[in-house]
């Protein structure tokens, strides 16, 4: 690797855009009119965008959204990276990891503690310390045989109001960790972009307790979310998809991998794969555990972590956790040579998919992804609570 000379990191401004523009079209595979290119440099906040320079002249830029999401039911401050390229006559020589780096350094002084991403190339992000965060199961199958799993007491009907849809979207989103909490212009995107239909499901009492929100393509309806909130919804709602067996041939239905619905099928034997989909990292070990929520249980204790991480120095060492009866976690560093005990070693990645509920301690030890003895690894199953992950946003 030839190593680049005269290089600066920084936020990109205003003059900056159109060279991010095209950058972005040719690194993308899409074309715009000279127009469009005007408008597109106009609209993108160069705030949230930062540009390595050699030499003066862009070669690699990325974007960073603030978000938040849910972990353990709570809200942490999210760096959401995008739209990462680089000019072809820079790859290779390190451009993109140096500017990964520093978005990292960024994401820290704002206070975003974790980061989530969408990757061309898991390898490549593994390496810079994002681990598999969230898969997806893909059913297809007739919509014949979902057809009379409804109940009498539920009615589903079609809705646009994005609120009764961002009630229900909320209460599940805190069942798993790395769900994207929504804004009204999130929805407003989201509805006004996707050319999608909605339900709402209500029980008896006219309560809502669940929605659908789905396509038709030629003769395959798509479900982008079933999002139940209770058992009765999810029957009712798979009912109504069910409905439409003279309308269509074909339903594919997106869904967390803990889905249920080959248990409720009569003939569970249809199509459906597991795909892996988003990425995710730890950017501060030591503040993401501050904030974090242990399983309660009447006992407290304590653990000395071994974190490393190539990407992030300020992750790199060992830190003394403790837990008190509450969940309630307080973390510190400390000085490696202080401590008499044996830490608990893995990498930064392997802490992110214990943490937010990918892989269990007991399996990531397994997969010789965690150093720990038998009794770390009870005391780590005893407090991180088994809350999956999913992310429903990536199509």
């Amino acid at each position: 690797m030839i190593a680049l000379q005269d290089v600066i990191v920084r936020q990109l401004m205003r003059e900056d855009m159109p060279e991010s523009v095209r950058m972005g079209e040719y690194c993308f595979h899409y074309e715009l009119s000279e127009e469009q290119r005007i408008v597109r440099a106009e609209q993108t906040d160069p705030s949230s965008m930062l540009g390595l320079f050699v030499e003066g002249k862009l070669a690699s830029r990325l974007m960073v959204h603030s978000m938040r999401i849910y972990v353990q039911g709570r809200l942490m401050d999210m760096g959401g990276v995008a739209g990462v390229a680089t000019w072809p006559e820079y790859r290779g020589r390190g451009a993109a990891d140096k500017l990964m780096r520093a978005a990292l350094a960024s994401m820290r002084e704002v206070g975003q503690t974790v980061s989530l991403l969408h990757p061309f190339r898991f390898a490549y992000y593994r390496k810079l310390g994002w681990e598999l965060l969230s898969e997806y199961r893909m059913y297809e199958c007739p919509p014949a045989i979902l057809q009379g799993l409804g109940g009498k007491e539920y009615t589903t009907r079609r809705t646009d109001d994005w609120r009764v849809l961002d009630t229900l979207y909320t209460r599940y989103a805190m069942r798993y960790n790395g769900m994207l909490q929504r804004d009204e212009a999130w929805w407003k995107k989201l509805l006004a972009g996707d050319s999608a239909h909605r339900a709402v499901c209500y029980d008896g009492e006219g309560k809502p307790q669940g929605y659908v929100r789905y396509k038709a393509s030629g003769c395959t309806m798509i479900i982008y979310e079933l999002v139940p909130l209770v058992a009765e919804a999810r029957l009712s709602l798979l009912g109504y998809i069910g409905a439409h067996c003279s309308l269509i041939d074909a339903v594919k239905l997106r869904s967390p991998i803990v889905d249920p619905l080959l248990f409720l099928l009569a003939e569970p034997g249809v199509k459906h794969e597991l795909k892996p989909d988003f990425m995710a990292r730890i950017v501060d070990i030591e503040s993401f555990l501050k904030q974090y929520r242990f399983q309660s249980g009447g006992s407290s204790g304590s653990l000395l972590l071994q974190v490393t991480d190539s990407a992030a120095a300020w992750n790199n060492g060992s830190f003394l956790l403790e837990i008190n009866a509450a969940g309630v976690g307080s973390c510190s560093r400390c000085n490696d040579s202080a401590s008499q005990r044996p830490a608990i070693e893995a990498d930064i990645g392997a802490w992110t998919a214990m943490l937010l509920g990918v892989m269990r301690p007991s399996m990531l030890r397994e997969c010789g992804r965690l150093t720990a003895s038998d009794h770390q690894v009870s005391v780590l199953e005893r407090f991180i609570p088994a809350m999956p992950a999913y992310f429903a946003d990536s199509y």
